[in-house]
């Protein structure tokens, strides 16, 4: 908005305040008096300062029974940022993998962190811990479940020989880790054997796989 300068010989100083500028942007500037235009000039304005980081979108993918890969979006906030993860199987957490940095820059960018040598079908529990020059950001905790690790079955009958139309106990035990709870099949096939094997009952085994 043109402002008037008064009027005589003598130079005057002028000011004027401009407001709504971006961050860390060169801007060109001259002063215009009477229609006549001064000498071109810049100046920059000041970057934003850094801030704390921030971290989304916590998830475990590619799981197996002794090993999962983390996933997040880091935030570095215009400062070079460190991040590593924090695990356990329980709450208190208690061990971390190694930190891994962000150069500085402005915009969350996915993070992957894998874990290996956990124990089969339990609860992990995890968080993102990330660091720059403005300070420290915590995630929640997350949490996901390793795989089951079945790795056999035995099997054994009682009587092992019965009369036609008796009853035969079914007993056995699966091997392997995270056995609890897992559903076994039995499965018959009948004279003259040409229809293959059927379903014909289900049980669960129990804290130390047997079943019955």
């Amino acid at each position: 908005t043109p402002e008037a300068a008064g009027s005589g010989d003598a130079p005057l100083a002028v000011q004027a305040t401009i407001a709504g500028l971006s961050p860390a942007r060169t801007y060109h500037v001259r002063l215009v008096a009477n229609g006549v235009a001064g000498a071109d000039r810049t100046f920059t304005t000041a970057p934003l300062p850094p801030a704390v980081p921030g971290i989304s979108r916590l998830s475990a993918v590619d799981r197996t029974p002794t090993s999962a890969r983390l996933t997040a979006r880091v935030d570095a906030n215009r400062s070079e940022t460190s991040y590593h993860v924090e695990w356990g199987t329980t709450t208190r957490l208690g061990s971390r993998t190694p930190d891994a940095t962000i150069p500085a820059r402005d915009g969350g960018v996915p993070v992957s962190v894998p874990l290996a040598g956990l124990p089969a079908h339990t609860r992990i529990y995890w968080r993102v811990v990330a660091t720059n020059a403005a300070g420290v950001k915590r995630s929640g905790t997350a949490s996901f479940t390793t795989l089951r690790a079945p790795t056999g079955i035995t099997l054994g009958l009682f009587p092992d020989v019965t009369d036609w139309g008796g009853t035969v106990s079914v007993s056995g035990r699966v091997h392997g880790a995270g056995v609890n709870g897992l559903t076994v099949a039995l499965e018959q096939a009948t004279f003259p054997y040409t229809a293959g094997f059927q379903e014909v009952a289900t049980v669960r085994s129990n804290k130390a796989g047997d079943f019955r």
